[in-house]
């Protein structure tokens, strides 16, 4: 059966799941702009899977903003391990062979299991690449949110920061996953602008916050507009790494011209102000 393929009551649940996803997740109507329905949607006949959907507030292993319609509750153990599974084979296979290229029976030869347990953790090929994007932006944030640099000096937390965000940017996972959603934009608009958001955006605001926080400390003058100079420090620090390792490889400095490249753009910021 083709993965298109669908019936009445298919897409009667897909509607009522969405419609139940916009009234549990408020952050999927403010990214896609989807205003939220004011009636409550009877369950379609037969429709057994709302009870998956998570309770308003329910930590899931997914934000609510990128994942297809069906939302999971918490998982056990055996269920987090299964997902990562399905996630890892997943992102190797778009990799490999493109969005278009890949079918859900390629990403099930290669995680095992069945057909049912993928629709049910991700609910189709558009939400688990949604899912695997989502995944890897989540970690992207979470290695350079890895150490807490608030009760550091401020040259320290800065290299460290933005150490952390020049080399996972790097990985090789991320740039081919970069490569990937910038190929398939334009096909999910919404999807590209959550992965931003998730993000670049996210750790711009953290920057910014930790700019405030310097600032309370005395560590950086209180005239200095933290939202401008986020954006620049960031910008200096990413400098054409990212775009010469996805371009031209061969190219690319040694980690220690890089470390170098890093201390001289904190320098600029505390020494030239």
């Amino acid at each position: 059966m083709a993965d298109t393929k669908t019936n009445r009551n298919d897409i009667d649940s897909y509607l009522y799941i969405n419609h139940k996803m916009m009234t549990l997740c408020p952050d999927v109507t403010a990214i896609m702009d989807i205003p939220v329905p004011t009636a409550d949607l009877p369950a379609p006949a037969g429709h057994n899977r709302v009870t998956r959907l998570p309770k308003p507030g329910a930590r899931t292993l997914f934000s609510c903003s990128l994942v297809g319609p069906f939302m999971q509750q918490p998982l056990s153990q055996r269920g987090q391990k299964r997902q990562q599974a399905i996630l890892e084979a997943a992102t190797e296979t778009f990799l490999q062979n493109g969005y278009e290229g890949t079918t859900l029976n390629m990403i099930i030869a290669r995680a095992g299991g069945s057909r049912r347990s993928l629709y049910d953790y991700f609910g189709d090929k558009q939400g688990l690449f949604s899912a695997v994007i989502r995944y890897h932006t989540d970690k992207l944030v979470e290695d350079v949110r890895a150490i807490d640099v608030t009760g550091m000096p401020a040259r320290e937390g800065l290299t460290v920061l933005a150490r952390n965000f020049v080399f996972a940017l790097l990985e090789p996972v991320n740039l081919e996953l970069y490569r990937l959603l910038i190929t398939q934009a334009p096909a999910f608009p919404e999807l590209a602008r959550s992965a931003y958001l998730a993000g670049p955006a996210l750790l711009l605001n953290e920057l910014e916050k930790y700019l405030d926080h310097l600032q309370r400390q005395g560590q950086l003058p209180a005239s200095l507009p933290t939202p401008h100079t986020a954006r620049q420090f960031l910008g200096m620090v990413k400098a054409e790494f990212q775009l010469c390792a996805l371009l031209s490889p061969e190219r690319m400095p040694p980690d220690s011209a890089i470390d170098a490249h890093i201390g001289d753009c904190v320098a600029l910021l505390l020494d030239n102000r």
